[in-house]
């Protein structure tokens, strides 16, 4: 099993707009519920109705996930265009590819353990390397 890490969101990731910011902590926090659900899933016995619940839960916090970051992504896109942010294209590419990341994540949503195990490197590797690093730049 991959580990699963908490991503926890610092004040040192702030890009000094407050509405983003927010925003940002808010993906941590949805990803967080969603590591926590998944390691109850992988670590623990259920029965076939509770565990079948707990997915559908699991499904659910990823889709709102993946909604949330479409609107925060378009909020951050306007922000960019709004302070004439000179790596837009770039940031605007990153953002559509984490978009078709997540949509590939979705996909294996009836195979809960690849699920889990995508979603585990999704937002461990790129969401916290985009949201920590690439975002650094826009406050840069």
């Amino acid at each position: 099993m991959k580990k699963i890490n908490k991503i926890s969101w610092h004040k040192e990731f702030s890009i000094k707009n407050a509405d983003l910011d927010k925003q940002h902590e808010m993906i941590f926090e949805i990803t967080n519920d969603a590591h926590e659900l998944a390691i109850k899933i992988k670590e623990k016995n259920f029965d076939e109705k509770e565990k079948e619940s707990l997915k559908t839960e699991l499904k659910d916090l990823t889709y709102r996930l993946f909604e949330y970051i479409k609107v925060h992504f378009r909020d951050e896109e306007k922000y960019m265009k709004e302070i004439e942010f000179p790596l837009i294209e770039d940031h605007i590419k990153a953002h559509r590819d984490l978009v078709n990341k997540t949509k590939a994540v979705l996909a294996h949503s009836n195979d809960m353990s690849k699920f889990i195990d995508e979603f585990t490197e999704l937002t461990n590797t790129w969401i916290l390397d985009h949201f920590v690093n690439g975002d650094a730049w826009i406050e840069n």
